[in-house]
């Protein structure tokens, strides 16, 4: 770890889950110490129960939070983001880091509002980044290279990072990996519905479903030199118990499905863009 980084005090506006899974990442990870992470929050009972578990420090206002550290993470809600960066801009400097996690605000948004510094990007995580496996994507339109080194030196234990080469190819990670965790869940809970309809319990239905997901993951992060399509090929007997009810989600369009869940999660995304001007 730099020296830089192990000074580095990380401020994070807004504590809501993806804030507390970026903090527990940085934390496991052991690249942040407690004392050097701040939050505020809107809710203060939420921050209050989450910083006793993590021993972070808490503070009152958004402003505290801007004079404390090097690194400020907004994690409010679109709607609410602007008058967040109303409320802090003028206490920002050009030596401060401002990251957003807000999805549909792009970055041209974010640095009108903060004129006093170009160190603005913005970073789409995914929940799993708590657990340091998560996706984490960056697009940070022409940020200065040590600036954005540095930035992936922060970040570069909680998971895989994709740095972005476009406000869109950003957003479609963002449905595809953040967003996707979600959809990831809604097939999770069919299949444990399923065995549950077959007489099986649901804490065993969960452990299986779980491990199903998981065992088939590992299998294709052990075996990088396969495609996806490969690896399905290998579990597929011809005229097979899979290949049965591969054959029916295929005569059902599954795939068309996924793709138009995927593109009205993207269509949100850009109305909430739209809506902040």
């Amino acid at each position: 770890m730099s020296d830089w980084i192990s000074k580095t005090k990380i401020g994070f506006i807004g504590c809501g889950h993806i804030s507390q899974s970026i903090i527990r990442g940085l934390l496991n990870s052991k690249i942040f110490g407690p004392e050097q992470i701040f939050a505020s929050n809107r809710s203060p009972g939420k921050l209050k129960k989450f910083s006793e578990e993590t021993k972070i420090n808490v503070l009152k206002t958004n402003e505290e939070v801007v004079t404390q550290s090097q690194i400020i993470i907004l994690g409010v809600k679109p709607i609410d983001l602007s008058i967040v960066l109303d409320e802090i801009s003028q206490h920002v400097d050009s030596t401060q880091i401002i990251i957003s996690l807000a999805a549909g605000v792009e970055l041209d948004f974010l640095r009108k509002k903060m004129p006093s510094t170009h160190r603005v990007l913005r970073l789409i995580p995914n929940t799993p980044v708590s657990l340091n496996k998560g996706v984490m994507g960056i697009y940070a339109g022409g940020l200065e290279s040590h600036v954005l080194e540095y930035v992936q030196d922060v970040f570069k234990n909680l998971g895989h990072i994709f740095i972005a080469q476009s406000e869109e190819q950003l957003n479609s990670l963002l449905v595809a990996t953040s967003s996707g965790v979600g959809f990831v869940f809604e097939i999770m809970s069919h299949f444990q519905d399923w065995l549950q309809s077959h007489g099986i319990s649901r804490d065993q239905s969960r452990k299986m479903v779980v491990q199903t997901f998981l065992g088939a993951s590992e299998v294709a992060l052990v075996n990088k030199d396969k495609t996806i399509d490969d690896l399905q090929h290998q579990v597929i007997s011809k005229k097979g118990v899979t290949a049965a009810g591969l054959d029916s989600m295929r005569s059902f369009e599954l795939d068309r499905l996924i793709r138009i869940s995927l593109d009205q999660a993207q269509n949100r995304n850009e109305e909430i863009s739209r809506s902040l001007g």
